[in-house]
């Protein structure tokens, strides 16, 4: 399984960041891979 972890900064609309958030991003999110974590920088 190949796997990247990192941070990446993402530029949506609410409505679209909330489905990234939700659903997960990549092609195996519906597998349970594709987390993604909000951090917010100070």
């Amino acid at each position: 399984i190949k796997g990247w972890t990192g941070l990446y900064e993402l530029y949506l609309p609410e409505p679209y960041f909330r489905l990234a958030y939700d659903a997960g991003l990549g092609s195996k999110n519906s597998q349970g891979f594709g987390m993604v974590e909000v951090v917010k920088e100070p």
